[in-house]
């Protein structure tokens, strides 16, 4: 949970607020009756603040209406309320909740020139505010009804209703709720913060605590029912204030020391991992040439001098190919020769796997016949320089 710096406005003494600083474990760090603002600047760093405000210039009140968007709420809300002001619509600013499924809004009212006043003190203070509130949605929200008795008696009777009186009229006040409800509460419990006690007035059929606790009691116990914040936020509209949010120093310290161990880590390890990796698939190609080379070489044990054996065993495979091609290549044009009566080899020579016949033919057809035979035998016979000498056709053959 993120830290708060919850700030309560005295209606007596505007300058000077109370303020309790909540820590992420929700306990309270800093406690501060009529503290000097000067301080709040710093501590309210870093932190989520909640502005408590008084409640009795505050009016609750509820709205329905039938379903419709926000932008057209926020303009229909002020004219379903009119009749229940006294001031011009104008003249306040209107707080709401969602619609629920029944068209019902729950709306706080309080007039622009307080809202102004209060923003302008929190500017002052250099304060950005994340939500404000009236002191009643502060009380804890149980079954029963709660009341902080001080000048005022505020008193939450539901999520989102209330009322603050005098202390004088707090029993009239108390009954005409309960009518409005049109139920009696399980119990109403009073924390008191004036040494009066106010209890034995009440004629009411719940049963009715009262205890005695300090301003400073009562502004812890408001914090601890702060931890959820209430549906109402005063900053609507255009009192929405825009609010960076940055990570914790300590964070930001944390996030830095990881990022920076990281690096450190991948600077250490990086070569000693790809070192390892290289190694280990540097052994796999030698085993895969070894096995290679003892498949070449079947009575080596070792792998000596391996690319230039293997060269000199290429050349030798290769004149050994040379020298079976050219009798292959003899056999079939023997063949053919044969067949062919009228045929005469003058010369041959055998080169780069190419053998050229120098042959001399009676006649067109008898050198045509001799090329067809050779065809047969699976040869290729390509035909240059051919010329007639008397009456005979000699020409030069290259057989592959």
């Amino acid at each position: 949970m993120q830290e708060k710096l919850i700030i309560k406005m005295n209606a007596n003494d505007m300058t000077h607020p109370d303020w309790v600083v909540v820590n992420a474990d929700d306990k309270m760090m800093e406690v501060m009756i009529g503290g000097d603002t000067q301080a709040l600047e710093s501590i309210a760093k870093e932190r989520d603040v909640v502005v408590i405000i008084p409640s009795e210039q505050v009016m609750l009140a509820k709205a329905t209406l039938p379903k419709m968007n926000r932008a057209k709420l926020l303009k229909a809300v002020p004219f379903a309320l009119e009749e229940q002001l006294v001031d011009d619509v104008k003249q306040l600013h209107f707080a709401m909740t969602p619609q629920n499924e029944n068209g019902v809004i729950d709306v706080a009212i309080v007039s622009h020139h307080n809202m102004q006043q209060w923003m302008d003190l929190l500017k002052e203070w250099h304060i950005l505010p994340d939500a404000m509130i009236p002191e009643i949605f502060a009380l804890p929200c149980h079954q029963g009804w709660t009341a902080a008795v001080a000048n005022t008696v505020t008193t939450r009777t539901g999520n989102e209703s209330g009322f603050t009186c005098d202390a004088a009229n707090f029993a009239e006040f108390l009954n005409l709720a309960i009518t409005e409800k049109g139920e009696v509460p399980q119990f109403i419990h009073l924390y008191n913060t004036t040494k009066q006690a106010i209890a034995g007035n009440l004629r009411v059929t719940a049963k009715v605590e009262e205890e005695f606790i300090s301003d400073e009691d009562l502004l812890k116990l408001m914090a601890q029912s702060l931890e959820n914040l209430p549906p109402i936020n005063l900053l609507q509209g255009p009192y929405v204030v825009r609010k960076r949010k940055f990570p914790k120093r300590d964070k930001l310290w944390k996030i830095s020391a990881y990022l920076g161990g990281t690096l450190l880590a991948l600077f250490i390890f990086n070569p000693l991992v790809s070192y390892f990796i290289l190694s280990h698939r540097l052994n796999q190609i030698n085993d895969q040439m070894m096995e290679t080379y003892q498949h070449i070489f079947p009575k080596a044990t070792s792998m000596v001098a391996p690319k230039m054996r293997v060269s000199d065993k290429l050349q030798t495979l290769e004149a050994q190919a040379g020298e079976n091609r050219l009798l292959i290549l003899l056999g079939k044009v023997s063949k053919s020769f044969s067949s062919s009566t009228n045929i005469k080899i003058k010369r041959a020579d055998f080169q780069n796997n190419l053998l050229t016949l120098d042959v001399s033919a009676a006649s067109s057809d008898d050198f045509s016949k001799f090329t067809d035979l050779l065809a047969q035998q699976g040869l290729n016979a390509k035909q240059e320089n051919a010329n007639f000498s008397g009456t005979r056709i000699n020409a030069i053959l290259q057989i592959e």
